[in-house]
């Protein structure tokens, strides 16, 4: 069902749910006529770039697609009103597992430090990196994540629940 997609239920939440400040920055333009109460006839439009929507829309869509809604244990504040950079907090990680490089090579890890969980962007507030550690992800990692998010460096999703393969492309 197409309403169950995680594209769908993504653009929705941008559409309906979304309290950022995308369109409205909380203050009045000074070009918009009041009332004569002080009260502004129309909302406050900030110029939001093209690619802040987009990168929005591709981390929310992520969230949907592998289970934010219903399965993560933490959502480091992901849907929330702030920038989608902020969407992270700093955590400790104890995770043993093996780590398998391109060569076809194996080695144990064992891991326990303090790292930042969720979403980090560079100095452009561009996503580049997303971390979630054993958080119960599940199903596949969305195409859209790749094309949409043309920064986007390093995923590390170890300790979930994941399914199928890392999109190429």
């Amino acid at each position: 069902n197409e309403t169950d997609s995680p594209e769908y239920k993504a653009l929705q939440w941008l559409l309906n749910d979304d309290q950022s400040s995308l369109l409205n920055d909380g203050e009045e333009d000074d070009d918009d006529e009041e009332d004569g109460q002080g009260n502004s006839s129309s909302p406050s439009i900030v110029a939001v770039p093209d690619w802040r929507i987009v990168q929005r829309f591709a981390v929310v869509a992520f969230y949907y697609a592998t289970g934010g809604d219903s399965s993560w244990i933490d959502t480091f504040d992901f849907l929330s009103e702030s920038h989608e950079c902020g969407w992270n907090r700093l955590k400790r990680v104890i995770w043993e597992g093996e780590q398998v490089d391109e060569d076809g090579s194996s080695a144990r890890i064992d891991f326990d430090e303090e790292v930042i969980q969720g979403v980090e962007c560079g100095e452009d507030d561009r996503v580049n990196t997303i971390h979630l550690w054993i958080n119960q992800l599940t199903s596949t990692i969305p195409m859209e994540l790749l094309l949409l998010l043309p920064d986007l460096e390093t995923i590390r999703l170890p300790g979930n629940r994941l399914s199928g393969t890392i999109p190429s492309e």
